[in-house]
């Protein structure tokens, strides 16, 4: 079986030889002129260093595969650019690029036809009719951090030939933008660094830590985890993808390096006794002295989050009125209600999450949410209670009748 390729992002000479040494047979060269969300400091001269970048990548005996990132989404002013780029690229006979926007697929399809194009769109490119649509100018895809791998199955079974690249290891992209809201920031408090990232945490889940980022191409969000999909390995490996992408560009080099060694391992283990081979939990420890954060599989295994939940809890249970709806937490200090019925200090109440959880207590304590104590609550107001562990957004509160 053709094993797929270890792809990594490589954007320093200094890093070309342990990146191959790890186990990596792709590099894609990640310059900060074109590569949307690039790590590095943004030359004063476009494309500085990626000469000697591409000739060290080629002078390399291990021969890697070698793709070109220009992943930004293209505006007018970057034509101009990209025809430079190319140029480059000409001189030094590469033919493959990794392109996220589809206006640019289509300006290098119709203006270079020679180029081997790699489509990554980041947020998008989530039905088989789109896959379909793009596999006639491009030549392989990244699927979607978003889909399942049976999803990925059904894109596969729907379009015929398909070539598919998946992230393995990495931060999860949830947003994008081409304006800098950070820097608006930065323009308030001159002690703000917006080429830093910043992390914020979700008062509701303590410990989850959403990471924002910008440079020179825009705005990033990140998810609270990477993604890790070593323990789906006999998925991976019976999707036959062209490749299996590590990205390793806002850890330490030991995170890049670690992942690979893993993947490699893994791989050849798993070719050795299919039968046999099973995920170990503690194969990940290497790897978790150098990632900052939780490592798991995503939407990889199943997407359950589009899946409608049942309102169980509109069903009011007897001998119980329902008096309000829970709208906001504020972890380990509050949870505010929307109040359609009057509940008064003593009285006793359950709130009833969306997946039919149950949290009973005695009201002993309310206010307002400007702070001011109160002892009985009016229809429509909003009320604040103490937090409980385990109350959640659109959960329902009653009042439990004698």
């Amino acid at each position: 079986m053709k094993q797929p390729y270890l792809s990594t992002f490589v954007s320093r000479v200094d890093d070309i030889s342990s990146l191959l040494a790890a186990g990596a047979t792709e590099l894609i060269i990640d310059h900060p002129t074109v590569s949307a969300r690039s790590w590095q400091p943004d030359p004063t001269i476009p494309f500085d260093g990626l000469e000697s970048l591409i000739t060290a990548c080629l002078a390399h005996p291990s021969q890697p595969a070698i793709v070109i990132n220009c992943d930004i989404i293209c505006h007018e002013s970057h034509w101009a650019l990209i025809d430079q780029l190319i140029s480059i690229m000409t001189t030094h006979q590469l033919s493959t690029i990794r392109i996220q926007d589809m206006g640019l697929a289509y300006y290098l399809y119709d203006k270079y036809p020679d180029l081997t194009l790699h489509y990554a769109a980041e947020l998008g490119n989530q039905n088989a009719e789109s896959v379909a649509l793009f596999s006639d100018i491009v030549d392989s895809q990244y699927m979607s951090c978003e889909c399942s791998h049976t999803a990925i199955q059904t894109f596969q079974s729907r379009v015929p030939n398909l070539s598919c690249d998946v992230m393995v290891q990495g931060p999860i992209l949830i947003q994008y933008s081409k304006r800098q809201y950070l820097a608006g920031l930065a323009n308030k408090d001159s002690s703000f660094d917006a080429s830093k990232p910043y992390y914020a945490q979700d008062n509701q889940y303590p410990q989850r830590h959403y990471i924002f980022y910008e440079n020179q191409h825009g705005h990033f969000m990140y998810g609270y985890f990477d993604r890790s999909l070593l323990r789906f390995l006999p998925e991976l490996i019976a999707l036959k993808c062209r490749s299996w992408l590590i990205d390793g560009r806002s850890q330490q080099l030991g995170y890049t390096l670690t992942s690979l060694a893993l993947y490699q391992s893994a791989m050849a283990t798993y070719q050795k006794s299919p039968q046999d081979w099973q995920f170990n939990p503690a194969e990940l420890a290497p790897l978790q002295k150098f990632a900052e954060r939780a490592q798991k599989p995503g939407f990889f295994g199943a997407n359950h989050t589009d899946q409608v939940r049942k309102n169980h809890h509109q069903q009011c249970p007897s001998g119980w009125e329902y008096v309000g709806t829970v709208i906001d937490i504020l972890n380990g200090d509050c949870f505010t209600v929307e109040m359609h019925e009057s509940v008064t200090i003593g009285d006793s109440v359950v709130v009833r999450s969306p997946r039919q959880k149950d949290h009973f207590f005695t009201v002993e304590s309310m206010t307002t949410t400007q702070g001011i104590d109160i002892n009985s609550t009016v229809c429509d107001q909003l009320v604040c209670f103490g937090w409980k562990k385990g109350v959640e957004p659109k959960s329902r509160l009653y009042r439990i009748l004698d």
